[in-house]
Order: structure tokens, then C-alpha cells, then sequence
């Protein structure tokens, strides 16, 4: 995951690894519910997620 300004300019970023092999649409999924988490903690509050499974979205 990786978080940029409204620029386009980098600010931070973030991995994560998970058991097993789950189908695209399901580590997309799994990955947004994530990166949600992170941003709240993170306190932002306005925010545009792009994600590359239109199943998820």
C-alpha cells in the first residue's frame, strides 16, 4: 500500500503478508480492508483509494 499527496508525491507506504493463496479478488479485498485500517490509524479522514479489481469496487 502506498500512500501519495494530492501531487502525486510519495509519503509513505506499507506491506503485508498473509498464509495461504487466495484468489485475486479476495487479497484485493483483504488489502483494501487493510489499507482502511492503516489510513484511520493514520488519522487521515479525506482520501481516494485506486484499487485494480473492479469485483472489489
Amino acid at each position: 500500500m502506498c500512500i501519495r499527496d494530492h501531487r502525486g508525491n510519495f509519503i509513505c507506504a506499507q506491506t503485508m503478508w498473509t498464509y495461504g493463496n487466495p484468489l485475486p479478488q479476495e487479497a484485493e479485498a483483504w488489502s483494501l480492508k487493510a489499507a482502511i485500517s492503516w489510513l484511520r490509524d493514520l488519522g487521515f479522514s479525506s482520501i481516494a483509494i485506486e484499487l485494480d479489481c473492479k469485483l472489489v469496487v
